[in-house]
C-alpha cells in the first residue's frame, strides 16, 4: 500500500460511519476558512509523507501520520465540551471518531499493517465559537519499492 490509498481510505471509512452522521463536511487538507454551514467537520491533514524504518530486499515498512481534527461549532462551553441530548461535543466527537477507525483495527480493512490514535491536544477557536481536536493517527504499512 502507499500513504495516498491509506488517506483516501481513512476519509471514506469516516464518510461512511454510522457513527458519524451529524458530520457535514470531511476535509482533505488544512483550511485557512471553514464557512458556518460547513460544522461540524473533519479535517484530515498530513503531517509528512512517510518516515521509512525498515528497508528488507524490495520491501519498506513506513510509518506514516495523520491528524484528524475534528470541528464543532458551539458556543456554549460546557455543551462544546461534553454536549447534551441534541448535540455532540467534542469529546463525543472524538469517541465516535475512535470508534469508528477501530472497528477497522488492525489493519483499516487491509490497507496498513496496523495504526494507533491519540489525542495530543482540544482547544477553543480564538473566538470562542467551537472547539476542535487533533487526532493523531500513527499508521505501519509496507510497501514495494
Amino acid at each position: 500500500m502507499d500513504s495516498e490509498t491509506i488517506l483516501n481510505k481513512t476519509k471514506d471509512l469516516l464518510e461512511k460511519s454510522s457513527k458519524l452522521t451529524y458530520v457535514n463536511n470531511i476535509f482533505m487538507g488544512d483550511r485557512q476558512q471553514i464557512y458556518g454551514d460547513s460544522y461540524p467537520c473533519i479535517v484530515l491533514e498530513t503531517t509528512s509523507d512517510r518516515m521509512s524504518s525498515i528497508l528488507e530486499g524490495n520491501i519498506q515498512e513506513n510509518s506514516f501520520v495523520i491528524q484528524i481534527i475534528p470541528a464543532l461549532l458551539i458556543r456554549d462551553r460546557e455543551k462544546a465540551l461534553i454536549g447534551d441530548k441534541t448535540n455532540k461535543g467534542i469529546l463525543d466527537f472524538i469517541g465516535d471518531i475512535k470508534d469508528t477507525l477501530y472497528a477497522e483495527y488492525p489493519s483499516l480493512d487491509n490497507t496498513c499493517l496496523h495504526f494507533s490514535l491519540s489525542v495530543p491536544s482540544i482547544a477553543d477557536f480564538p473566538d470562542m465559537t467551537g472547539k476542535f481536536a487533533i487526532v493523531e493517527m500513527t499508521v505501519i504499512y509496507r510497501e514495494i519499492i
